[in-house]
């Protein structure tokens, strides 16, 4: 058996090549492609190697789509993080009986995430902090993403009560949506 098929690839094509790429932020801030590797398995390599044929079938969009649905949260470029930021960090309005707008649950995840990134031993207590709101009121909220669906459990399971998580596909949207207002 081969080495190849132990390893998880990001991509594979027709005639059997393995595609991985990384991605980092440009001078704007922007996701990009910033590496793009072509590999075949151990004695699958075939005649003529890696061709035009098999480079044309390389779409860089679909590539970015993947990213974009499996990264947690670094879709954005940074002018749209601070906006949705401007739109988080507002007082949530006392509604009574009328429902907070999903898509600010849906932001809020996407910033507990980066703060979990930022501060994995505490980032409930850090994102309320630089919300100015008590660390209830930002657990309460989370508890309601994850019950809307917007911060789903991630693949590596966590202990229960353990910061983690990830955006869903649903969750972007409502992001996306939030931003276009």
């Amino acid at each position: 058996m081969s080495q190849s098929r132990y390893i998880e690839h990001d991509y594979q094509l027709s005639n059997g090549a393995y595609v991985d790429f990384k991605v980092k932020e440009d001078a704007n801030g922007t996701p990009v492609i910033s590496e793009l590797r072509i590999s075949f398995a151990e004695g699958d390599l075939p005649v003529g190697g890696v061709g035009s044929a098999i480079l044309r079938e390389i779409r860089t969009s679909e590539l970015m789509t993947l990213w974009f649905e499996e990264s947690s949260r670094s879709f954005l470029s940074a002018t749209q993080e601070a906006q949705l930021w401007q739109k988080v960090k507002k007082p949530w309005e006392n509604t009574g009986r009328l429902k907070v707008p999903t898509e600010l649950y849906a932001a809020l995840a996407y910033f507990y995430l980066k703060y979990l990134e930022q501060n994995p031993t505490s980032p409930t207590a850090s994102l309320a902090a630089e919300l100015q709101i008590p660390t209830k009121t930002l657990q309460k909220r989370m508890t309601q993403a994850r019950a809307l669906g917007l911060l789903v459990s991630s693949p590596v399971s966590t202990p229960s009560g353990k910061a983690g998580g990830k955006l869903s596909t649903e969750s972007k949207r409502h992001i996306n949506r939030l931003l276009g207002e």
